[in-house]
C-alpha cells in the first residue's frame, strides 16, 4: 500500500515541527547540557548492559546459577568433600531463609547426560588450613556451599563431579525443601546411613536459626573413618550439646545393624514412649527398606520395618530421599 507524496509531506513537516529548528542563544546551554546528560545515562546503561552477568546471580529453585568448584578433598576412594563457589558471591543468606527445621538440598546439573541430582549442603566453611569449621550465626561465606559425596559405581553424575577439575563451573539449582520438621516436635530421632547423615548434621549445624530440641541419631557405615573430618564433628557435637547424641554402628568393628539386630531392637524407641517426637530416616534403599519399610518413590508408601514393629506410622515418620 502507498501513500500520495502530497499525504507524506504533510505527515513529514508534522513531525518535523515538533524540533526547533533553531536554538536560541540563551538555551544553548540547557539543550547542550540536556543532551550530554542523556548521553551519558546511555553510556552508562550501555556499559552496565554489558558488564552484567549473563546468568542469574541468587540461587533461587526456579533457574540454574553458575559456581564453580573451589575445593575438592579426597577422604578415601569413594567419599570426599567438597565446596562450590558462586561466581558472584551470595548477598543473601541461605541459612537464614531456609532455617533449620526445613531439610533441603540443591540440584546440580550434569550438562553432558541432561540430568540433576539433589546434594545437601552443610552450614561448614574450609578455614586456611582446610579444617572445617561450623558457620557462625548471620554468616554465609559469601554463598559457598559444603558437600559430603560419595560417588557411588553406578552414580554417574557424582563421578563426573569428582572427575572435574578446580575451577570448572557447575550449574546448580535450589533450594529444595524434602520436609519441615512439625512444630510442637521436641524428639527428632535420626536413622542414617553412608552420606544419608549430612540429613541430620544439616540441621543441628546451623546456628543461623537453630534447632534445638533433642536428636538422636542412630547412624550406620562401613567404617567410621569415611566420614573423614564429620565424624570429629559429631563427636564435638556430642560433647558440647546437650540436645545431641549419637549411635554408631561401623561394620569394620561388627558392630552393624545386622549383626547387633537384638541390640539395635532395643535401643529402636517406642513410638507411644515419645511425645511430640518423629522418626527421619535416610540412607540406602534397602536400609530405608529395613528401617521403615520400602519407599515407593515419589510416595512415602506405609511404614514398616523395625518403625512399625516400633509402633510407628506415616503420621510421625518419614522417609528421606
Amino acid at each position: 500500500m502507498s501513500f500520495p507524496r502530497s499525504v507524506f509531506n504533510t505527515q513529514f513537516k508534522r513531525l518535523y515541527s515538533f524540533f526547533p529548528r533553531r536554538i536560541p542563544t540563551k538555551n544553548r546551554s540547557k539543550y547542550l547540557v540536556t543532551i550530554s546528560g542523556v548521553t551519558v545515562a546511555g553510556a552508562y546503561f550501555y556499559i552496565e548492559n554489558k558488564r552484567r552477568p549473563k546468568y542469574p546471580v541468587e540461587l533461587c529453585p526456579e533457574y540454574f546459577t553458575k559456581y564453580k568448584i573451589t575445593k575438592r578433598i579426597d577422604i578415601d576412594r569413594h567419599h570426599y568433600l567438597l565446596e562450590l563457589t558462586p561466581l558472584i558471591p551470595q548477598a543473601n543468606n541461605i541459612w537464614e531463609q531456609v532455617n533449620a527445621r526445613k531439610l533441603w538440598s540443591v540440584e546440580v546439573k550434569q550438562p553432558e547426560l541432561m540430568v540433576v541430582r539433589n546434594y545437601t549442603p552443610l552450614p561448614l566453611k574450609f578455614t586456611e588450613d582446610d579444617t572445617l569449621k561450623q558457620l557462625e550465626a548471620g554468616q554465609n561465606n559469601h554463598g559457598k556451599l559444603i558437600f559430603y559425596m560419595k560417588n557411588y559405581d553406578e552414580g554417574e553424575v557424582a563421578k563426573w563431579i569428582r572427575s572435574l577439575p578446580q575451577n570448572h563451573q557447575v550449574d546448580i539449582r535450589g533450594p529444595f525443601v524434602e520436609y519441615e520438621i512439625p512444630k510442637g516436635v521436641n524428639v527428632i530421632n535420626f536413622f542414617t546411613a553412608g552420606t544419608g547423615l549430612v540429613s541430620a548434621l544439616q540441621v543441628m549445624l546451623n546456628t543461623s536459626a537453630p534447632y534445638t530440641s533433642t536428636m538422636h541419631v542412630f547412624h550406620s557405615c562401613k567404617q567410621s573413618k569415611e566420614l573423614g573430618p564429620l565424624f570429629g564433628i559429631l563427636q564435638d557435637l556430642q560433647k558440647n550439646n546437650p540436645f545431641f547424641t549419637y549411635t554408631m554402628f561401623d561394620s569394620s568393628k561388627h558392630t552393624d545393624i545386622r549383626s547387633q539386630w537384638k541390640t539395635f531392637e532395643l535401643l529402636v524407641p517406642s513410638a507411644t514412649k515419645i511425645r511430640g517426637g518423629v522418626s527421619l530416616v535416610c540412607g540406602p534403599e534397602d536400609y530405608i527398606t529395613a528401617i521403615a519399610g520400602r519407599k515407593l518413590v515419589p510416595l512415602q508408601g506405609p511404614i514398616g520395618g523395625i518403625l512399625k514393629q516400633k509402633g510407628w506410622t506415616n503420621d510421625n515418620a518419614f522417609k528421606l530421599s
